[in-house]
């Protein structure tokens, strides 16, 4: 099965359109550091979570 972001919109939504623009603001709002690091973790793990089942099916070579 190939892994295609088009097919998965809304967790395409969840991990990343959300937390970019939840990061945006809180850039632009003066948040602290930590919301922004909280928010950067979150970006971080998502792309994690969506991305290693399309490396898992991908042959050796």
């Amino acid at each position: 099965m190939k892994f295609s972001i088009s097919q998965k919109w809304l967790v395409a939504l969840i991990a990343i359109v959300l937390p970019a623009l939840l990061l945006l603001m809180a850039a632009i709002l003066g948040s602290g550091v930590c919301i922004i690091m909280t928010i950067m973790f979150w970006i971080a793990l998502a792309m994690i979570v969506v991305f290693i089942p399309y490396y898992k099916e991908k042959p050796d070579h």
